[in-house]
């Protein structure tokens, strides 16, 4: 008995995301850095639809984070979309919805999201160990490997659907 509890304790000391509170359910997700929140944009093809952000409180889109396993899954909750990293790059690789209801092959679609220590949340893609990235110019979000600016913190809140 002693010993488990120590190997709880170590474990909350070495991992911070277990004690983190990761909002599930109907969420809006809001970038701190422009303060603006991610909606639906515009089709890329027939399969993928482009993620970008609304301008005001009152532009944003719902969204549902779902546990799967370990991780997360990230759907557009009107549109029933799952939110997926692509191999497709440029400054850093896009991020779309997927059109079809059909799964993606390995984890593209799977998020590891985990709480910073001044309280915002990095949305990291299993599939590649990216985060999600609000690139300024294009106003289309991606993915990158830093994870270490204000650029991948997002603000993650559970709302009504």
């Amino acid at each position: 008995m002693h010993s488990e509890v120590i190997l709880l304790l170590l474990v909350f000391l070495v991992d911070p995301a277990v004690l983190a509170d990761i909002p599930t359910g109907c969420v809006s997700i809001k970038s701190p850095l422009i303060n603006r929140y991610l909606t639906k944009s515009t089709k890329y093809d027939k399969k993928r639809r482009h993620i970008s952000w609304g301008y005001t409180d009152h532009e944003y889109d719902k969204w549902m984070i779902t546990p799967d396993g370990p991780n997360y899954r990230i759907k557009h909750a009107e549109l029933q979309e799952e939110l997926y990293e692509s191999e497709i790059a440029y400054n850093g690789n896009y991020v779309f919805t997927w059109i079809p209801k059909d799964n993606l092959s390995g984890d593209h679609e799977r998020w590891k999201i985990t709480m910073t220590k001044d309280g915002y949340f990095l949305i990291k893609n299993v599939q590649f160990n990216h985060c999600l990235y609000m690139i300024g110019t294009t106003g289309w979000l991606s993915a990158y490997d830093g994870c270490d600016t204000m650029h991948y913190k997002w603000i993650i809140t559970k709302i009504d659907c």
